[in-house]
């Protein structure tokens, strides 16, 4: 059963499992390969990725971007490394501005400690 505040796209998952055929999406995340350390969670307008891999990371963004330029999606994507170090990209022009004005807030820095 999802979580009943899953909004992870239908289409979005059937393409991440195209491309990382040995994920799985469980509990409202798809985790990208089997040892489930990477994974992506959707809520609402923010995409958050956990992964470490830098051709990963590159791979996933290139995705959602390109998803949701087709399905005209307006996300924030936030990559989180083991860290906690944030890398934050918008989806598009218009996402681009509430992410810098979110970034702008001092409580939102690429690190939080």
């Amino acid at each position: 059963m999802w979580n009943k505040y899953d909004t992870f796209p239908e289409e979005l998952y059937q393409i991440l499992a195209a491309r990382f055929p040995q994920g799985e999406r469980l509990m409202s995340k798809y985790f990208l390969s089997p040892a489930r350390n990477e994974h992506i969670r959707v809520q609402d307008f923010l995409v958050i990725v956990e992964a470490e891999d830098k051709t990963i990371r590159v791979t996933v963004l290139d995705i959602i971007k390109k998803y949701a330029n087709r399905y005209n999606k307006d996300w924030i994507i936030v990559f989180v490394n083991q860290e906690k170090k944030y890398e934050y990209f918008s989806s598009n022009k218009r996402t681009n501005q509430v992410l810098n004005l979110l970034l702008s807030i001092e409580n939102l820095s690429s690190d939080f400690d």
